[in-house]
């Protein structure tokens, strides 16, 4: 014992003679020798006037450093990204700048909102990137910052994909970041109106829906059972296409793995296309059968008693709310887009839809499925055509607008 305590004693005799001696500050990196200029007269930290970066993103971390980071910064993430931009913020003067190229998520996703609110006041410009290396799939944006005072606007540009010039767009109010949720960028003028005017006389899907994801029973899923399963590959426009394997019923234990009365089914990740035009295609399908078993891939919509699936299936697959969706909700991003409650909590219904209209969509759509359902390679373009245009009319929108969104498409 006494020799293991004399081995404890000359290691801590070490530690501290090396504290002493200075040893532990040979690399270490002293602000009032490299930059005395952020310094004032009595040795206080003052700032700098510009702070410009690329931090590092997504980095894995211990526990220990998560620990750690999560005690000294006030958003509880680990996100290193959101974590630099505040660590930028602190280093300014109180007159400084602050420019970074992050991930394009700063503008939209749920996981940066505590940082787009903590910004947002003081951001003056926001530039759309999208994919500005050719090695690397992440789009970015760059923000700039002033600690001078808070604005009221901010200017908004895009990178163009021929050349990389950035091209001034508009200023746009602040207020619409409180409308949309979202940092709005790389979008016309034109185009936020028709946004606007959409959102204006809308509740959400969730208001008249329950979102609901299938079952995770993946592994359970083998070629016997009693019950057919189906994922997000099975369903489609219009219908269920074939199974993903079967299952035993007395192996399924979740109430989420059914499929409820007055519901549509969705495939969970949302497909985006770029050829002509980048633009996304929401796909879901109305169940024939109600004794299918969901696998987590699909996300169930169990409306309320004052819609019907079929309605829900014409507005899902219209132009319009594809367009509104991709520009307001995922902020043109090509990255993997999900339709969970994030996503249906932000999508508009009409809360006034008339009783006529609602029964000509529904008789519209059965038309379509029928069709389908006997021929699968009939064209039903021109009754798709006459949903877009009644879809058009459930949100008000005059023939200008429908341009605008049908040339994008």
């Amino acid at each position: 014992k006494i020799a293991k305590l004399n081995n404890e004693i000359d290691k801590l005799r070490v530690e501290i003679e090396g504290i002493e001696g200075g040893r532990i500050y040979e690399n270490a990196f002293e602000w009032r020798f490299e930059f005395p200029e952020v310094l004032n007269d009595d040795g206080v930290f003052v700032g700098f006037d510009v702070v410009i970066g690329n931090p590092p993103y997504g980095v894995q971390l211990n526990k220990i450093e998560k620990a750690i980071l999560n005690q000294i910064y006030e958003f509880n993430t680990t996100e290193t990204a959101i974590l630099f931009i505040k660590k930028g913020w602190d280093l300014l003067h109180q007159h400084g700048y602050q420019s970074y190229i992050i991930p394009k998520s700063y503008t939209f996703a749920a996981n940066y909102e505590k940082i787009r609110q903590f910004t947002v006041n003081n951001l003056i410009s926001l530039t759309n990137g999208g994919k500005v290396w050719p090695d690397v799939n992440l789009e970015v944006c760059i923000f700039i910052l002033t600690k001078i005072s808070e604005t009221l606007t901010y200017s908004s540009y895009q990178v163009t994909a021929a050349n990389c010039e950035i091209i001034f767009q508009c200023y746009l109010d602040k207020d619409l970041v409180k409308r949309f949720n979202f940092l709005p960028n790389g979008l016309s003028i034109e185009e936020i109106n028709i946004g606007l005017k959409i959102l204006a006389t809308c509740q959400t899907l969730n208001d008249i829906s329950i979102n609901q994801r299938g079952a995770m029973i993946q592994n359970l899923i083998s070629d016997q059972g009693d019950r057919d399963v189906i994922g997000g590959a099975e369903v489609q426009k219009y219908g269920i296409k074939g199974i993903k394997g079967n299952i035993y019923l007395e192996n399924v234990n979740e109430n989420k793995a059914f499929i409820h009365q007055n519901s549509l089914l969705v495939q969970n990740i949302i497909a985006h296309i770029e050829n002509p035009n980048d633009h996304i295609k929401i796909t879901a399908a109305i169940p024939d059968r109600n004794d299918y078993i969901l696998a987590d891939t699909i996300n169930q919509i169990q409306l309320n008693g004052n819609f019907n699936p079929e309605l829900v299936w014409s507005i899902l697959h219209s132009n319009c709310i594809n367009w509104y969706i991709y520009r307001f909700i995922f902020a043109k991003a090509i990255r993997t887009m999900h339709f969970d409650n994030t996503t249906t909590s932000r999508i508009p219904i009409p809360k006034v839809i008339d009783v006529d209209i609602q029964e000509i969509l529904s008789g519209l759509v059965n038309n379509i499925l029928a069709v389908k359902k006997s021929d699968p390679n009939a064209d039903t373009t021109a009754l798709e055509t006459k949903i877009d245009q009644m879809v058009y009319q459930l949100y008000n929108l005059t023939a200008e607008e429908i341009e605008i969104i049908e040339i994008s498409q």
